[in-house]
């Protein structure tokens, strides 16, 4: 993987920081970036390369306030409505979802590979970067990359396998080829 989320919900701050910087040391020895989920304050005071922000999170500009070094700030949108309400904090990048079905945000509505499509659109002449996030399969890539998407995250693809780093270069194979990149 290029990019691991911290993603540890409901575990009190002392033990949150404790595995943060432990994260976040392991992927510097992987050479991987490491980014905290909604939590800014632990990003920035263990070190990690980014945070990614959801929409009840700190706004992009207040992290920017308290960042110790440069993070990569990343903003979680489900609609077009969020995504023109990101734009003016200029986030690094912007996730666009959920494409598919996902058990990490049960209760957000499905918007499709049309979604993505639309924010790209939207992002075209911005500058801001995007990641194409929920639900997201090595059998279903190949739809978000015909959307135009360039980056994937995912969880259960790469967690609920009995092999990690199999399904995740798997993943990562499969993106590149449908890319039309060199290996």
């Amino acid at each position: 993987a290029d990019g691991i989320q911290l993603r540890a919900k409901d575990i009190p701050d002392d033990r949150l920081f404790a595995m943060a910087v432990e994260f976040v040391e392991i992927c510097r020895e992987m050479g991987t970036l490491s980014v905290i989920n909604d939590r800014a304050d632990i990003a920035a005071a263990a070190g990690a390369d980014g945070v990614h922000l959801g929409q009840n999170d700190l706004p992009v500009e207040q992290v920017r306030r308290i960042q110790l070094s440069p993070l990569i700030i990343g903003k979680s949108t489900h609609s077009l409505k969020e995504l023109e309400a990101a734009l003016p904090g200029r986030p690094s990048y912007v996730s666009l979802g959920p494409a598919f079905p996902t058990a990490t945000k049960p209760d957000i509505e499905i918007v499709g590979t049309d979604y993505i499509r639309q924010g790209l659109g939207v992002l075209a002449e911005t500058g801001i970067s995007h990641v194409a996030i929920g639900g997201i399969t090595i059998d279903n890539v190949e739809q978000v990359v015909r959307a135009g998407a360039q980056r994937i995250a995912v969880c259960d693809a790469v967690t609920k396998v009995s092999d990690s780093t199999e399904a995740c270069q798997r993943l990562k194979d499969k993106l590149i080829k449908a890319l039309g990149e060199p290996e």
